[in-house]
């Protein structure tokens, strides 16, 4: 079993409550032990930052001395928690080797090879038919200067070099197909969402033009900023690009638990703004489509043929006992 301490933050017990949620759920399904810190305070990335650096690094060192010497690996699903420990870290100096924490963001545990060969093996939902699109932003595709220092030491490339591809791997291992598009380390905008709305709905509507041209159903991201602008702003996107916007944005570990099976997962998704119930009633009624006619589909109008339902043409073979289908799954 593969274990990690566990630092969630702020954020994933607040707003992003389902990505703590789906995240604990698939590691306990993957054999993934994590040991949350007894006594996490704030990373103080937001606020403790702006106010100075000497208040990030109190904050941050509290949090770095309770990571247990039996499980050194530190996963930090949030791009911004797993930053400020870089932060501190590197302030730290020669005194950090003692600390003795290798820090994983979300995308190094659970886009991992062993990982998503457990996926692949256990998911009992295969996502087929699906279009999702990959995001991911700022902080995972150009990272602060600490966090590549900190990768370079323990023998990780930092930023979008490493991390391009990590999501498209989920996706594809859930079972849909990943698309390509432009768009998937543009700027969210950030904290503009809350201060500056017009600016950060100008930058999301070049995503979702991005999005919705490269034919995606959804989008998949690792960062909880990035889901609350990128859920919350639609209908204002909408009014901007002078038509519906409605993607459903999912954490990446959401999408693992929905392919899983994980049952609880229809409670974490009601928390999300943009609905991903039409989406799934789609996928639900292509899939039945698929079950009735087969692999191949109904056969063209040019045949001039009566469809015969794939199920129904497997029937008669059978009672003719001459011949078997060659359809996967019937």
């Amino acid at each position: 079993m593969l274990r990690f301490s566990y630092f969630p933050g702020c954020t994933l017990t607040g707003s992003a409550r389902e990505y703590d949620l789906a995240t604990r759920s698939v590691a306990g399904a993957l054999d993934i032990e994590l040991l949350e810190l007894a006594d996490w305070n704030c990373c103080g990335g937001v606020t403790a930052a702006s106010l100075s650096e000497r208040a990030l690094n109190v904050l941050g060192r509290r949090n770095l001395e309770q990571v247990p010497q039996e499980a050194p690996e530190l996963l930090c699903p949030c791009p911004h928690c797993y930053t400020s420990f870089a932060r501190t870290l590197a302030s730290a100096g020669q005194n950090a080797a003692e600390m003795g924490v290798n820090l994983r963001n979300i995308l190094d545990v659970f886009a991992g090879g062993e990982v998503l060969e457990r996926l692949v093996e256990r998911r009992t939902e295969p996502l087929t038919d699906l279009r999702l699109a990959g995001y991911y932003g700022c902080k995972l595709s150009r990272p602060d200067p600490e966090v590549a220092s900190h990768r370079s030491e323990r023998g990780s490339s930092a930023g979008f070099g490493e991390s391009a591809g990590a999501l498209e791997r989920v996706i594809e291992a859930c079972g849909a197909t990943a698309v390509e598009w432009p768009a998937g380390a543009d700027c969210c905008g950030a904290a503009l969402g809350v201060a500056s709305g017009d600016a950060a709905e100008e930058l999301l509507a070049a995503i979702y033009q991005a999005v919705l041209g490269a034919g995606a159903e959804a989008i998949v991201v690792a960062c909880p900023l990035c889901h609350l602008n990128l859920d919350l702003h639609q209908y204002q996107v909408s009014q901007r690009l002078g038509s519906r916007v409605d993607v459903p944005v999912f954490f990446i570990t959401e999408l693992m638990a929905v392919a899983l099976g994980i049952e609880e997962c229809e409670d974490w998704l009601e928390r999300h703004v943009t609905s991903p119930l039409p989406m799934f009633m789609r996928f639900i009624e292509a899939q039945e489509e698929r079950e009735y006619w087969g692999e191949e589909g109904p056969p063209g109008e040019a045949t001039g043929e009566e469809p015969v339902p794939a199920a129904a043409a497997s029937e008669e073979v059978g009672a003719g006992g001459s011949q078997e289908s060659e359809r996967p799954g019937l």
